[in-house]
Order: structure tokens, then sequence, then C-alpha cells
């Protein structure tokens, strides 16, 4: 017969418990795609302005596509992103993005002629978007896309085997594509 005070420990440890994944889930912000780190949410702001600046239909596309691939392939959005996105992988003139915070200071490689304090409040401004994004609060402009990609694609170097979708959201500085019926992602 087990003794009444090992009872007690073991109902204690499971309260202590059950009240810590009550707090982690409020901690996290919902999404619409479940649940997404707040690490995540940084690395989908960084992304948005390594890729796009402020511009937040184009941010609001790739942060869904983001979500897609990542659901696709098992990973982290945040992951995803990582190996997606140019700037964030350093390939791009605007990899000082990747050192972007909401309280953060000035990141390395960041161009000197350029405003701090105007770049961390648009940042700012952005990473309060992208929440936005992940609550369901802004729609996904380009719900069939499943790719972004840069200038070069709109001047006709698009691999084959991609449609151009979503014209309206790009504005000339990224083409959205989506993947036809049986082709690869």
């Amino acid at each position: 017969m087990t003794p009444p005070w090992e009872h007690r420990l073991a109902a204690g440890i499971a309260l202590v418990v059950a009240l810590f994944l009550v707090h982690v889930a409020w901690a996290q912000p919902p999404t619409v795609h479940g649940l997404v780190g707040s690490s995540d949410h940084d690395v989908l702001a960084q992304m948005c302005f390594g890729e796009t600046g402020t511009h937040e239909r184009a941010c609001a596309a790739q942060v869904h596509i983001m979500v897609r691939r990542a659901e696709l392939r098992g990973m982290t959005v945040g992951r995803m992103a990582r190996i997606y996105s140019q700037p964030l992988r350093g390939a791009s003139r605007r990899a000082w993005v990747r050192g972007l915070t909401t309280h953060g200071r000035r990141p390395a490689g960041f161009p000197e002629r350029a405003s701090w304090s105007a770049t961390q409040a648009r940042f700012r401004a952005l990473h309060a978007f992208v929440g936005d994004v992940l609550t369901g609060a802004e729609p996904d402009p380009c719900p069939e896309a499943l790719h972004f990609a840069g200038p070069a694609w709109l001047d006709g170097d698009a691999p084959t085997g991609f449609e151009p979708c979503c014209e309206d959201v790009h504005e000339r500085q990224r083409m959205f594509c989506r993947v036809p019926a049986g082709g690869a992602s």
C-alpha cells in the first residue's frame, strides 16, 4: 500500500505540471495555424522586412506561404523562413535584418546613411502586423501561392513549372507562384 504522503506528492506534481502547461499555452500567441512561438514571429517579421520592406499585402502573402511550406515539410515556420529567405540566409545586402528586434540596438551591417530610429519604428509596426497575420486578423491575399520570388523572376527567369498568381499583390517587387497540379513544391 502506498503511503498517503506519496499520493499528495504525486497530486501536487501533477498540479504544478498542469499549471505550467496552461501558462506556456497562454504565453504563446494563438494563430490561424496552431501555435507559433515568439521567435518564429520575430523571424517572420525579419523576413518580411528583408524581402519587401513594409509592403503589408506582400508580407501577409509571404507569411502564409511560409506557414504552408513549413506544414508540408514538417518543420517550424521560423526554420522554413530561414531556409527560404535570402536576407535571412545572409545571401543579400539586407542580411542585417537578421539582427532586427522590437527592442534591440542597431544590427551589424545596418546601412550607415539610413535612419536607425525610423527603421526601428517601421520594424515595430511590421512586427505588429505580422502578429495580426498570425492570429488571422489579416487575411491571406494569395491563398493559392506556394512560392515567392524576386525581380529576376518577373523579368522572365522563372523556372518552368511555376505559374504566376496574385499579380495585384506584388507591385513589381515580388512574384507569387502556384505549382500546377502534379508539380514539385
